[in-house]
C-alpha cells in the first residue's frame, strides 16, 4: 500500500471469549473470519464480530456499485442465511429491507453477524450481470476469488471504521493480493485496513501459486496467474509486463514508481466455459483480470495493452478524482462526470507510452488510433456530450459506457496535440496531470464542476473552448485539425484494390483449436466460390505459411505482398479431420477503408517539433544519434563500447539506449568473485540502473578482436574485450561479448549482448583475438 499508510499502527483491541459462551464484541472495528479451504455446497461462511452499535436498529450493506466498473451489481444477491446474534448468542430479528441491505433490531445488544456467500461466476445474474473481473469465484479445492466487497459488507455510516480479516487456507494455498498483510502463516493470512473503502479495494486470490515477483525501481510487483490447463506462466508474463513497466516508471517522470508494491493478478477460463464479458478491473496497488485462457504467446499482446491501462490508474483515479469518488457511496453513488479523464486518458497512457519508449512502431501505435477512431464513430453516439454519458453511465447510458476506452482516449489524444501544439512541444497532457495532481492528491479531491475551469487557468482559454465544444458539448472531435498538428495526414474514407483471401466470407474463430474459421458463405464472392470454401473450414495455411495469430495483421500483408495478377492463391484448410488445400487464380477487390492516418513526409519544422514531442520520450529525444553511428556493423559496435565506458556518476546513459531495440537483453554467464559463473538476464533499463548503483567510480571496456558472421539483415559478433576501472588502467576482466545486431529502417540496432568472462580454464581462443 502507500508509504503514508501502515497497517501495524492499527491495533485492534479484543475482548477475550467468557467461559459463558458469550460473545465477544470487536472494539470499534470489524473482525471477520473465512476458510477458503471450507466450501459446502458451493459457498463460504462468513463470521463478522462488529463493532459496538449505540443505535436500536442497524442496517448491515452490501455493495450496489463498486468503483472502477459503473454498473449496479447488487452483490446482495449472492448473500445467504443472513443471520444476527446477540453478545449471548441469542438470534436477533433480521429483516432485508432491499436487495443489499439488512435491519438488524436491538442492533445496541449486537455481537455476531454470520451469513453464506455464493459466487458469482457460475451465478444466473437474470437482467443485472456482474463484471466477471469485479466477481468471486468459489472452485473448491482450486481457486478462491475473492473480490473483497463481494464477500464483506459494512454497517451504515459506519463504513469509516477499521478492518480486520481473518482468512483461514489450505497449506498449499497462497493468496496474492496487493494488501501487505499483517501477519502470514501457511494456514492463515490476516489483513487489516483502516476503513472499508481500503478492503473493497483489495482483491485476494487463493490458490496453488503460480507467481513472479519483479522488482521495478524498487517497486515489488507480484504477478499471479491461475491457469487451470497450464497455458499461461507466471514467469512468461512477468517477463512480458517488465519493458513496459519500465517505460511506465520513464513516463511518470520519476526513478521509481508510487507505490511500493503492486499486484497483477490473473484468472484465466477455459474459452468454452468463459464469460463473454472479459477484462480487468483496476484497484489501487493491485488489478484483476479475467481472461480466456489461451497460449501465452496469443494472449501476451493483449496482456501489455491492458495491464498497462490498470496500471496507470495509479495516478488516476488514485491521485487525481473528485469528490464523487473520494466519498465513494457504494449504496447509492453519484458519479464523475469526468469519466474522459479516469478511464480515457489512462486508456491514452497505455499506448502511448510504448510508442514513447519504442515498445511498439508510430506505424503500429497510429493503427491503435485508428482503431479507436473506427470504433467510436461506428458503434456509439458520437454527439452525445461524454460529461453527460458519463454521469448517466451506470443507468441511462449504460450502453455507451465501453465508449470510455475509445472516445475517452481520444478526447486525451487530442487534449494533448493541442497542449503540445501550444507550447511548441514543451508542455503535454502528462505534465498538465501531474499538475492538477499536485494542486490536487490522493486526499484532496476536485470538485466535478470546476475541473475544466481549472484546467483552463494552467494552460490556455482555448483548452477551454475545447472541452465546451467536443467534452460537454455534442460536436465530434475534430479529428483532421487534430492531426495536422503533428503533420499527419487524416484520411476518412478511401477506395483500394487487394488481394482477397476469404473471398468474402464471413470468417470466425475456434477457441478449442485456435484457428480462424470460415462460418457463412452466403455472400462469397466469385473468387470465393472457386476456392471453394465450405462452413467449418479452419485455415491453417495461406501460400505455404503458417497462420500467426500473434500478429496478424502482418501475417495477412506478408501472405499477399508477392502475388501478381494471375498467381495462385493457395490455402490450406482442416475439413472434417483431413487436411485440404484449395486453390484458385489470385483475384483483387476493390476494398474501402477508413481513418487512415499517415505520417506527412515534409512537415513543418513547427509540426514536426509537435510530433517528436508526441512520439519520442524525452529521454530518447535527448539523445538525436547521428545516422553514421549506426549505419554499419562497425559504427555501431564502436559506439557500443564508448556507450558502456567512462566516469559512471552522472553519466549519460541515452546513447546506449539509442543504440539498442527498447526490449534488447543483456546476459551475462561471467564468473563472480569466487570463480563460479552466475546467470544473470537485464532489461535494457535494469542493466543501467545496476551500473548506476554500481560501487566502481568508472568503467572502461576496450574492444581487443572481433569476429563477424552476416546474413542478409542479421548478424552476430563474438566480440573478444578488456575491462579497466581507468582509461590506463591494469586489465580486470576479458572476455567474449556475443553481439547481435538487426537492419531494420535503415540503420542498425543491438538486440542482444550475452557476455561470459575468461579465465585460465576459460580463455578466449585465438579465432576470436583478430581485428
Amino acid at each position: 500500500m502507500n508509504k503514508h499508510i501502515s497497517f501495524v499502527i492499527f491495533v485492534l483491541l479484543f475482548v477475550c471469549l467468557p467461559q459463558t459462551g458469550a460473545i465477544a464484541q470487536s472494539a470499534g472495528s470489524y473482525r471477520f473470519n473465512m476458510d477458503v479451504g471450507s466450501v459446502t455446497n458451493d459457498q463460504i461462511t462468513i463470521t463478522l464480530l462488529p463493532p459496538p452499535v449505540s443505535a436500536a436498529t442497524a442496517v448491515y450493506r452490501m455493495p450496489k456499485i463498486i468503483p472502477g466498473t459503473y454498473a449496479v451489481s447488487d452483490f446482495g444477491r449472492f448473500i445467504a442465511d443472513f443471520k444476527a446474534f446477540d453478545t449471548k448468542g441469542k438470534p436477533l430479528k433480521v429483516k432485508q429491507i432491499d436487495t443489499n441491505g439488512w435491519q438488524i433490531a436491538k442492533a445496541n445488544k449486537l455481537g455476531k453477524i454470520t451469513y453464506k456467500v455464493n459466487d458469482t461466476f457460475d451465478a444466473d445474474h437474470g437482467d443485472v450481470p456482474v463484471y466477471p473481473m469485479a466477481g468471486t469465484n468459489i472452485q473448491e479445492q482450486q481457486n478462491i476469488v475473492v473480490n473483497t466487497h463481494g464477500f464483506f459488507g459494512y454497517l451504515e455510516g459506519m463504513e469509516n471504521l477499521p478492518y480486520r480479516v481473518e482468512i483461514t487456507k489450505p497449506a498449499e494455498f497462497y493468496g496474492s493480493s496487493g494488501l501487505i498483510p499483517e501477519s502470514t502463516t501457511a494456514k492463515q493470512d490476516v489483513f487489516v485496513t483502516p476503513n472499508y473503502g481500503l478492503l473493497a479495494d483489495a482483491p485476494i486470490m487463493y490458490n496453488r501459486p503460480d507467481t513472479t515477483t519483479i522488482n521495478i525501481a524498487g517497486t515489488q510487483v507480484l504477478v499471479s496467474v491461475f491457469s487451470p490447463n497450464g497455458l499461461v506462466q507466471s514467469g512468461y508474463v512477468a517477463n512480458s509486463l517488465s519493458n513496459m513497466l519500465h517505460a511506465i516508471k520513464d513516463y511518470l517522470g520519476g526513478d521509481h514508481l508510487p507505490v511500493k508494491k503492486y499486484a497483477f493478478l490473473f484468472y484465466f477460463v477455459p474459452p468454452a466455459e468463459s464469460s463473454r464479458m472479459q477484462g480487468a478491473l483496476e484497484h489501487s496497488y493491485s488489478s484483476f483480470y479475467y481472461l480466456p485462457e489461451y497460449p501465452q504467446e496469443v494472449l501476451i499482446p493483449f496482456i501489455v495493452d491492458v495491464a498497462a491501462h490498470e496500471f496507470f490508474h495509479i495516478v488516476t483515479p488514485l491521485n487525481l478524482h473528485a469528490e464523487q469518488i473520494h466519498y465513494f457511496n457504494f449504496s447509492k453513488p453519484e458519479m464523475s462526470e469526468h469519466l474522459w479523464l479516469y478511464e480515457g486518458s489512462t486508456e491514452y497512457a497505455a499506448s502511448h507510452v510504448q510508442v514513447q519508449y519504442g515498445l511498439i512502431t508510430p506505424e503500429e501505435y497510429l493503427d491503435k488510433v485508428r482503431e479507436k477512431i473506427i470504433n467510436a464513430t461506428q458503434y456509439y453516439n458520437d454527439t452525445l456530450p461524454f460529461t453527460v454519458m458519463s454521469r448517466g453511465s451506470a443507468d441511462v447510458y449504460a450502453s455507451q459506457y465501453q465508449n470510455v476506452y475509445e472516445k475517452g482516449a481520444l478526447i486525451s489524444l487530442c487534449l494533448d496535440l493541442k497542449l503540445l501544439a501550444m507550447s511548441g512541444g514543451k508542455y503535454s497532457l502528462r505534465q498538465l496531470i501531474t499538475d492538477l495532481s499536485g494542486k490536487y492528491g490522493k486526499d484532496k479531491p476536485f470538485k466535478d464542476e470546476q475541473l475544466f475551469a481549472d484546467i483552463t487557468a494552467l494552460t490556455n482559454p482555448e483548452i477551454g473552448k475545447f472541452f465546451a465544444a467536443y467534452v460537454s458539448g455534442n460536436q465530434p472531435l475534430p479529428y483532421r485539425e487534430i492531426f495536422d498538428l503533428a503533420g499527419l495526414d487524416y484520411i476518412a474514407e478511401e477506395t483500394y484494390s487487394d488481394f482477397s483471401i476469404g473471398g468474402n466470407a464471413s470468417i470466425g474463430f475456434n477457441p478449442q483449436t485456435y484457428h480462424l474459421t470460415i462460418q457463412e458463405i452466403d455472400e462469397t464472392n466469385t473468387f470465393g466460390l472457386q476456392m471453394g470454401y465450405q462452413p467449418g473450414d479452419e485455415l491453417l495455411k495461406i501460400n505455404g505459411k503458417e497462420i500467426d495469430l500473434t500478429d496478424m495483421e502482418n501475417f495477412f500483408k506478408n501472405a499477399t505482398a508477392g502475388l501478381k495478377d494471375g498467381d495462385t492463391m493457395r490455402v490450406m484448410v482442416l475439413r472434417n479431420g483431413q487436411e485440404l488445400e484449395l486453390k484458385a487464380p489470385a483475384a483483387r477487390m476493390d476494398k474501402k477503408r477508413y481513418h487512415q492516418l499517415r505520417l506527412n513526409g515534409t512537415p513543418s519544422q513547427k509540426q514536426l517539433a509537435v510530433r517528436k514531442a508526441w512520439l519520442q520520450a524525452p529521454k530518447l529525444a535527448a539523445y538525436d544519434i547521428a545516422p553514421d553511428k549506426v549505419a554499419s556493423i562497425d559504427s555501431i559496435v564502436s559506439n557500443l563500447y564508448q556507450s558502456i565506458s567512462g566516469v559512471l556518476a552522472g553519466k549519460d546513459w541515452n546513447r546506449l539506449r539509442a543504440l539498442c531495440k527498447p526490449d534488447a537483453r543483456l546476459i551475462s554467464v561471467a564468473a563472480n568473485t569466487s570463480g563460479q559463473s552466475v546467470y544473470r538476464n537485464f532489461s535494457l533499463t535494469e542493466f543501467i540502473e545496476a551500473a548506476q548503483e554500481s560501487a566502481m567510480v568508472s568503467f572502461y571496456e576496450k574492444e581487443t578482436g572481433r569476429t563477424l558472421e552476416q546474413f542478409g539483415n542479421i548478424a552476430q559478433v563474438m566480440s573478444a574485450y578488456e575491462s579497466r576501472e581507468q582509461v590506463n588502467g591494469p586489465v580486470i576482466a576479458s572476455g567474449i561479448n556475443s553481439i547481435q545486431l538487426v537492419y531494420d529502417n535503415n540503420r542498425w540496432w543491438v538486440v542482444n549482448i550475452l557476455w561470459d568472462s575468461a579465465s585460465a580454464n576459460n580463455p578466449i581462443p585465438a579465432k576470436y583475438k583478430k581485428k
